[in-house]
């Protein structure tokens, strides 16, 4: 078996030891240490079997998954990794069964079956390969040097008015100094490229996790009445709170203020439609003359050419999977798929005849494989095809 079914029969195995905990079956010895050392090996592991443990997280998954043939769709991707003996699936009585099987199988393999359709077999050549995105910025300091930090080694990068600048592992980190909270500050960029994702952990200690193509402007120490920054982009925020000295977000159309809260704002500049999602806490979110005041799951849109804004329920879950290395899309036609596809892989999109809007899709995805397995996985289940030329992928009926 090569090194990739080999990685797919292993993820198999693993799938299996969650589910039977999901089912509360004790695990044999040999079993818990295979889990606790997968669990162990990366941070993602870690956060991914949190997820998956998590019955709530998987409900969505198991309501759509029922509305498909999911004993056949779990036995196609067997089929596919030619795997037969891996993973002994015992029989289930019920469609949910196979459907909860088939969420944590398919969820931890890279993808979730939600794109799968009944005859859907044919899988397509093989792309040239490009890698999925990774920790990637350039932090722009106040007197203009720039600092391309997935080129510098972790440790200490720097010291400026108020902070001390260091990075480890993906974040930049600023520890304010003790006695600058009257100074005058300085203000960084951070921008990622496309292909890019890092974070900040601002000098109040609230963290800023900003996906690809996005960029936050923001001062060296929080001094005057608010803490203020300016986001470009999409990013999620974890606020420490402060009544007296309430966070700001300024984008191109929304001045969101909170207190302490996790919230996602996406602010890009080629979506018709800005978003932001409030997870936990409250949020005052301005446009123009108009504010709302956001409760937990709530979100705010705000249109391109519009003056107004909209109040609706949120899918959590969907607008922050990309900070727990997914994709999700629920009943997303193929352009702003697309369009989320070309900021994290740093490609660009054509379309040889104009798509279909409203034909839309729905599903979960991995952000880690490489785009040649993406766009394989995406033909495979009937949802258009691809020619790969350099950097730009074309979309074909």
């Amino acid at each position: 078996m090569d090194a990739e079914n080999i990685e797919y029969s292993r993820s198999l195995y693993i799938a299996s030891l969650i589910y039977k905990e999901q089912e509360e079956e004790l695990l044999a010895e040999k079993e818990r240490q295979d889990l606790d050392t997968w669990i162990n090996e990366k941070e993602q592991h870690a956060n991914m079997y949190v997820a998956l443990r998590d019955r709530t997280m998987l409900v969505d998954e198991v309501k759509a998954l029922a509305g498909y043939d999911t004993p056949a769709a779990v036995r196609e991707v067997f089929r596919q990794l030619d795997i037969r003996s891996v993973w002994k699936v015992r029989r289930m009585r019920t469609i949910r069964a196979w459907a909860a099987a088939a969420a944590i199988l398919i969820i931890l393999v890279g993808s979730i079956a939600l794109f799968t359709r009944k005859g859907s077999t044919s899988v397509p050549a093989r792309m040239k390969d490009i890698a999925a995105g990774g920790n990637k910025a350039v932090l722009t300091l106040g007197n203009g040097r720039k600092l391309v930090l997935d080129s510098i080694p972790n440790g200490q990068l720097t010291q400026q008015i108020g902070a001390t600048i260091s990075q480890q592992n993906g974040q930049v980190i600023y520890d304010a100094i003790k006695g600058s909270n009257d100074i005058t500050a300085e203000y960084n960029t951070i921008t990622i490229p496309k292909g890019g994702q890092y974070t900040v952990v601002l000098p109040d200690g609230s963290k800023v996790m900003l996906n690809a193509a996005s960029s936050l402007k923001y001062p060296t120490v929080f001094s005057g009445n608010d803490r203020a920054v300016e986001l470009s982009g999409e990013a999620y925020f974890e606020i420490v709170k402060n009544k007296t000295q309430p966070f700001v977000v300024k984008t191109h159309r929304q001045t969101i203020t909170v207190l302490g809260t996790a919230f996602d704002v996406m602010a890009y500049n080629d979506e018709p439609t800005e978003r932001t999602t409030l997870v936990n806490g409250a949020v005052q979110v301005g446009v123009g003359s108009q504010t709302s005041v956001l409760t937990p799951g709530r979100q705010v849109l705000v249109n391109t050419g519009s003056a107004g804004i909209s109040v609706v329920d949120a899918d959590v879950d969907k607008e922050t999977a990309w900070t727990t290395g997914f994709f999700k899309f629920d009943h997303t036609d193929i352009h702003p798929i697309m369009r989320e596809i070309a900021r994290w892989y740093d490609i660009e999109v054509a379309y040889e005849t104009p798509a279909n809007d409203a034909e839309t899709y729905t599903g979960r995805i991995s952000r880690s494989m490489p785009l040649s397995d993406l766009a394989a996985f995406l033909e495979k289940n009937g949802i258009h095809h691809f020619r790969m030329d350099g950097r730009k992928l074309t979309v074909r009926p």
